[in-house]
């Protein structure tokens, strides 16, 4: 293997690499390369290489437990890659609120996670599990995200592509919030199982929320038992531009809308059933359902939008008040 072997060892780790360094409880990274860490350690891990680096660890059964902000911290460079082999788990620690890291793991750069293993990852008070300030990729691994706040966020977009991925949030379980491009601020599900429990919005994106595949399962906000809350937003899916669902199984108990578009959607293919404390589906601006087979079993409005057309698929509705809503 080319992979340089790091071995973790209490607050302390040992590499013959001249790129690995240990200094008061932080492991730095220096160079591109991939990066072996197994064992236990007690501090925070750094990625600090050069602007067009890319960095590879492989976490090979790893214990990376801080005490104070993150647990991995990419600071420079031009792209991590966690690689998943056997069961690792990161705990981040205390935060003082001035922190621009504040996820137990954090890439100030694009960070993709795949691997056939495990990754547990908890996040203490006020903080995301995991966040990258550019693009988050999840392209297969087993991931277990608990977080105070969000659990995964990717600032400019974020898309699971496969693997499985079981998200605990206080706030929002998926994240992208860009709002400074109107390419970006999206995320996507392309494939894997993905089970949300959030206690703000199952995903939120700021522009676009696709669903292509995959199994999703989604529960915001205590469902939809627990009613609209007076304040926050508990939905399903968010969106501010686009909700496009063309594939998948999705399944989605919320306490606020089930799903939610502030431009408009469309649900072509794929099966949709949705339980919701207020609307069902909702979108400001239109709606189209051409082949989706969607199911509004609980809500105030089954279907509501200022233009609403159903052309093909199979439209099953239940609501206290109207059924469909064209306002």
């Amino acid at each position: 293997s080319d992979a340089v072997d790091v071995t973790l060892s209490g607050t302390t780790a040992t590499s013959s690499s001249d790129a690995v360094s240990v200094s008061d409880g932080v492991l730095t990274i220096s160079k591109a390369g991939v990066y072996k860490l197994s064992g236990s350690f007690t501090g925070k891990v750094v990625v600090a290489a050069g602007s067009e680096d890319r960095v590879v660890l492989i976490l090979d059964n790893a214990t990376i437990t801080s005490s104070t902000g993150a647990a991995i911290e990419a600071t420079s460079g031009d792209d991590l890659v966690l690689s998943l082999e056997g069961t690792s788990t990161i705990t981040d620690g205390t935060y003082t609120g001035m922190e621009d890291a504040n996820a137990a793991i954090y890439a100030d750069m694009d960070l993709t996670i795949t691997g056939t293993g495990t990754l547990n990852v908890t996040s203490g008070a006020s903080s995301d599990a995991i966040t990258s300030k550019d693009d988050l990729y999840v392209l297969s691994g087993t991931i277990n995200a608990t977080a105070s706040d969000d659990g995964l966020r990717g600032k400019d977009s974020l898309t699971i592509a496969g693997g499985t991925v079981t998200v605990t949030s206080g706030g929002d379980a998926l994240k992208s919030d860009q709002d400074n491009d109107d390419t970006k601020g999206y995320v996507s599900i392309v494939d894997g199982t993905v089970t949300l429990t959030s206690g703000g919005d199952g995903i939120d994106a700021y522009t676009d929320a696709i669903v292509t595949g995959g199994t999703l399962s989604i529960t915001s906000g205590g469902g939809a038992s627990a009613g609209k809350p007076s304040t926050g937003s508990t939905k399903g899916i968010k969106a501010q531009t686009y909700i496009i669902v063309d594939g998948g199984t999705t399944t989605i108990d919320a306490g606020d809308d089930a799903i939610h578009s502030n431009g408009a959607l469309r649900l072509s293919s794929g099966t949709i059933t949705a339980a919701s404390g207020d609307d069902g589906v909702h979108t400001e601006v239109a709606a189209v359902l051409d082949g989706a087979n969607v199911t509004v079993m609980q809500s105030n409005e089954a279907l509501e939008g200022g233009l609403i057309t159903i052309s093909d698929g199979t439209v099953d509705l239940t609501s206290s008040d109207d059924g469909i809503n064209a306002s």
